[in-house]
């Protein structure tokens, strides 16, 4: 019975954080200005792009690609933790443990092949089993 409980207790908590993740991602995107830059780090030094060009960002290891929406692709050296700790106020979301997306830059959503997106760029990124109910209720909320 405390088994349960602890149980019910515990899928609560997770089904309320999931709920806060989503209504804080809808917030920052609506709030997000198309002019701001972020900087972020390269092998040769910086790259000052704007928030919204990115489309998306794919884990290389301890690297990450970063895919705009014209479809260039440029390598920084910090891991995608960082770049989500980084970027989580502009409206993007951690879709699958290797993608973080532009929210904003989402063209389709295809529930086939087990759910992934299309984005601006013309790239295809997954979605994880375990976040395919959030990435719903987070299209739901655009």
């Amino acid at each position: 019975m405390i088994a349960q409980h602890q149980q019910n207790n515990l899928t609560q908590i997770t089904t309320k954080d999931i709920n806060n993740d989503i209504s804080r991602t809808l917030h920052n995107l609506k709030s997000v200005n198309p002019l701001t830059k972020t900087c972020l780090p390269t092998l040769d030094g910086s790259l000052f792009i704007r928030v919204a060009e990115i489309s998306h960002f794919k884990s290389e290891d301890i690297y990450c690609r970063v895919i705009t929406r014209s479809g260039e692709i440029h390598f920084i050296t910090k891991p995608l933790k960082w770049v989500e700790h980084k970027l989580f106020k502009y409206g993007f979301y951690r879709i699958h443990k290797s993608y973080f997306i532009n929210i904003a830059n989402i063209r389709q959503y295809h529930k086939s092949d087990g759910g992934y997106l299309m984005m601006d760029s013309g790239k295809t990124v997954p979605i994880s089993r375990s976040k395919k109910c959030q990435m719903q209720e987070l299209l739901e909320g655009l």
